[in-house]
């Protein structure tokens, strides 16, 4: 089960941006970011098969220094098509909490939990 704190990040309702999450791996605390449609993942695991989660969770996930940047694939079709992604848009927030219930476990296995 999915926070709802962390629910309202990812569709751009809560107040402030990004929440960040604390989690354990090997003892030591990690952070991640989750912000509107995107999760930013710390890169502690090295052996992470990014093309087969990728096609798992619908998603598509890049390195940016030491953090795996995780966005589902949607959000750039509707970037493209509307020019954006906003949180005044219920369809674009059903989408996003949808696709975060689903596949926010994504995180799980970036972090090697899983």
């Amino acid at each position: 089960m999915v926070p709802e704190k962390v629910l309202k990040a990812f569709d751009g309702t809560l107040d402030t941006q990004p929440l960040r999450v604390s989690v354990k791996f090997k003892g030591l605390k990690e952070r991640i970011f989750v912000r509107m449609g995107e999760i930013e993942v710390p890169a502690v695991v090295k052996e992470v098969n990014l093309e087969q989660l990728e096609r798992e969770h619908e998603c598509r996930i890049t390195k940016r220094g030491n953090f795996y940047i995780v966005t589902p694939n949607f959000v750039f079709d509707i970037i493209k098509k509307e020019g954006l992604l906003s949180s005044v848009c219920d369809e674009h927030k059903k989408k996003l909490r949808k696709w975060m219930t689903e596949h926010g476990c994504v995180v799980r296995q970036l972090v090697g939990l899983e």
